[in-house]
């Protein structure tokens, strides 16, 4: 039998979307397993069964192509005109916003599924595959991350994410790179039985998923021994909760731990994480303290949050220490559990090495990556807290210098699971030039950091105290298109009118857009949903929501969540604080002052049962007392 043609589109991929599929159907084939049996007994009837396959990389031309990970650069092995017909063609994955499909590419693509051919997409390669226009109509699914930015571009595609990949017809749709892998392992059991996967499984020590996420494509088998059979090969299943039927339920099943591949947000969402593997192990916060990074530029309200964020993590249980790693911050309004200023003060510095402050404060970090085992030391007497760091306002920290990158790296190889919470003022927003300068620094510091990240907008409470905005709230968290700006930005600059600087603005606004990863979450400090919804957030971006409880106080915050206390939608926050805001505080009034009058009057009561009981004890008995027997 000829074998089947399979085909790669050549572009700036990532490695394993093409890899995966491939290496399993390789490791799949007749000859491969041919070679196998070599070392482990393979029937005939398997070896039969087994297909072959033909694998070509097809390029616009043969040109070296570049790979969007790994640094890694493939050559193609044809092209679209000299590529022979094929049976199976996979389309791979880039980052959204810097990669336009080749009009040749397209054409093949199109082609290919008007034949009724077999079309795999793994990871955001479904985009690049609605941008033709033959999934218009379709289920199809992308990966999560991209999931909301995909879905308002390509609005015709019938977008889902129920299930790990979706079968159209002869479309299959990956959601990822490792669920493109299970999907494509699903594909060749249907095809090629299950004992066949299973084999070329076992050269790649690998266990696929089902559409749900879960372990449960192979049965358990062991030998005689209780060990796991060579020969018929059955991965060991995972121990998942009975009642968990989907993935995505194991949010609210602590006692698991699941790995993590952190991924900027597409445009207009938070940055989140996809869940890649699933561990079978129960853990605790113990065995991965986590820490938030907190920072910004000066006035952005970095000690507020840590200190707010410090009193709400109490009043839900939550074991919380805060490091202050400024050495010019010399007046916290938080219990400080350790100071950078015990090591290094901005005021030595500044007089030992005549520096002034930026410069003392970059001397200063420098001085704390140097000193990291001083640091190192502190942390471990925190023990599993979790650690808030309050870092230094100078923008050139976070955007260009290395210590403070470097430092954070070391504190991650210690165990903690890291993320950076970016603050910016709100008042930015009230003038176009600010909001593009905010994107730009945002942009930048979520490159330079290379952590999960959440960028937020903060003081939204004062929002309505300032100028109306031209947009709602929505336009600047979800920074949507960026053309609407520039007429206003054209106004706000016309007394330094110049050809150049709408050619700087128009070049500044692609740039923001091409990278598509700014997107912003909102907080007032001092609301409660707000910390809550935001807390959430954060939760999930850096994995903490599939950690155990740690307190008996913590159910506080899981009944909060369940009960969605904190699921603030952008639409509430315009609301809240800016559309109503004198509304919403008078009502806020009314109830604090009804809360207060309720407190007073059960206090009341309980001090008259309480002199009551008082006034019965108080009653003669007459000298007799009677004991009863039991």
């Amino acid at each position: 039998m000829a074998p089947t043609q399979f085909g790669t589109l050549a572009i700036a991929y990532q490695v394993v979307d093409s890899a995966g599929p491939t290496d399993l159907l390789a490791s799949a084939s007749k000859s491969a397993l041919l070679a196998i049996r070599e070392y482990v007994p393979i029937g005939d009837d398997i070896i039969s069964r087994a297909p072959e396959f033909e694998f070509h990389h097809i390029g616009v031309t043969r040109d070296p192509v570049d790979l969007g990970t790994s640094q890694m650069t493939i050559l193609p092995t044809t092209t679209v005109d000299e590529c022979p017909e094929l049976d199976i063609l996979l389309v791979g994955g880039p980052y959204l916003g810097t990669f336009d499909l080749h009009p040749k590419h397209a054409d093949l693509i199109r082609r290919h599924v008007a034949a009724g051919k077999l079309l795999f997409t793994t990871c955001t390669g479904a985009s690049l595959v609605a941008s033709t226009g033959v999934l218009d109509g379709r289920m199809a699914t992308v990966n999560n991350i991209e999931y909301e930015w995909v879905r308002k571009r390509w609005p015709k595609v019938n977008w889902t994410r129920e299930k790990k990949w979706i079968v159209d017809g002869n479309i299959w749709t990956g959601s990822g790179a490792i669920a493109a892998t299970d999907m494509v392992a699903h594909w060749l059991q249907e095809n090629y039985g299950l004992d066949v996967l299973i084999q070329a499984a076992a050269t790649l020590d690998y266990e696929p998923r089902d559409a749900d996420g879960l372990f449960n494509v192979f049965p358990q088998s062991t030998d005689v021994a209780g060990q796991f059979s060579a020969s018929d090969y059955r991965p060991r299943q995972k121990t998942i909760p009975p009642n968990i039927k989907h993935i995505d339920e194991l949010a609210h099943q602590p006692r698991f731990q699941i790995d993590f591949l952190y991924a900027p947000a597409s445009k207009g969402t938070s940055h989140h994480l996809t869940a890649l593997s699933l561990g079978a192990h129960p853990i605790s916060h113990k065995d991965m303290p986590f820490a938030q990074l907190v920072i910004g530029p000066p006035g952005a309200g970095k000690s507020t949050y840590c200190n707010g964020m410090h009193q709400f993590m109490g009043a839900i249980g939550r074991k919380c220490s805060i490091v202050n790693i400024d050495p010019a911050n010399d007046k916290t309004s938080y219990p400080c559990a350790l100071d950078v200023r015990d090591l290094v003060t901005l005021e030595e510095i500044m007089e030992e090495d005549a520096l002034g402050p930026n410069g003392g404060v970059l001397y200063a970090l420098e001085e704390l990556e140097n000193n990291f085992e001083w640091l190192k030391d502190g942390l471990k007497e925190l023990e599993d807290d979790y650690v808030l760091f309050d870092c230094p306002g100078q923008v050139e920290l976070f955007t260009h210098h290395s210590s403070l990158r470097n430092i954070f790296f070391q504190i991650s190889k210690l165990g903690y699971r890291l993320i950076v919470i970016h603050l910016v003022d709100s008042y930015c927003l009230t003038l176009p030039s600010m909001y593009i300068s905010a994107l730009i620094l945002s942009l930048r510091s979520m490159l330079q950091m290379d952590l999960p990240h959440i960028n937020v907008l903060t003081k939204i409470d004062n929002l309505s105290n300032y100028s109306a905005l031209p947009f709602n709230l929505d336009y600047y968290t979800e920074v949507q298109d960026l053309n609407y700006l520039l007429p206003h930005l054209e106004a706000e600059t016309s007394r330094l009118s110049h050809d150049k600087f709408g050619a700087l603005n128009s070049a500044i606004v692609q740039l923001v857009q091409e990278f598509a990863l700014v997107a912003f979450e909102t907080l007032a400090v001092e609301d409660k949903k707000s910390m809550m919804h935001l807390l959430q957030v954060i939760d999930r971006a850096s994995g903490y929501a599939f950690g155990p409880a740690e307190g008996a106080n913590d159910t506080i915050w899981q009944v909060a969540v369940r009960e969605g206390w904190g699921n603030l939608d952008i639409q509430d926050v315009q609301e809240r604080w800016i559309d109503a805001k004198d509304e919403y505080d008078e009502h806020e009034r009314n109830e604090l002052e009804a809360e207060a009058k309720a407190k007073e009057e059960a206090a009341r009561r309980a001090q008259e049962n309480e002199d009551e009981l008082d006034f019965q004890n108080m009653l003669p008995t007459g000298g007799t007392t009677v004991i009863r027997k039991s």
